[in-house]
């Protein structure tokens, strides 16, 4: 038989191991206070896939939560397990600067949302790439070539 006290890890301690053995009981402290999620978001770049990933607070809920993701009012389809959800997307300019949220629901029907603001890196910015042209007459070298490797845009140096 389990009793509720007012400072159980004092009238725990002081209980004979004895009598812990023989009536174990089970301490679960609870808050009411709905704590955020936590959002972890990498850098974006235009074209380039990416995976957010919003994780539910680890409360005393015996079933796990329901996390959704929305942006500009639209429900975005994931993939949960238990307390966490990863939302995978390739990031486009029109993604720039809205926002994403993550909203929690719990058993009890309460909410949480964390919402971040998206910056997506274009590729445009990369427009001015430098080259090297060489002396010797050689054919012009990339100083850029993992960099220019991944641009979509990218066609060629231009000869100056």
């Amino acid at each position: 038989m389990c009793k509720s006290w007012e400072a159980p890890h004092v009238e725990l301690l002081q209980l004979p191991l004895v009598l812990l053995e023989q009536h174990p009981c089970r301490l679960q402290i609870c808050t009411t206070e709905k704590q955020k999620p936590t959002m972890t978001l990498p850098d974006l770049t235009e074209g380039h896939q990416t995976t957010l990933t919003c994780s539910a607070p680890a409360l005393c809920s015996t079933s796990p939560p329901g996390i959704s993701w929305m942006w500009r009012g639209a429900t975005l389809t994931a993939v949960t397990q238990r307390h966490n959800s990863t939302l995978t997307f390739i990031p486009t300019a029109e993604l720039h600067n809205s926002n994403i949220t993550c909203r929690i629901r719990f058993s009890d029907n309460t909410t949480t949302e964390e919402t971040v603001n998206l910056h997506v890196n274009s590729v445009d910015s990369f427009k001015y790439i430098s080259a090297i042209i060489p002396d010797d007459g050689s054919k012009q070298k990339k100083i850029c070539p993992e960099l220019c490797s991944q641009l979509s845009a990218f066609t060629k140096l231009k000869t100056f």
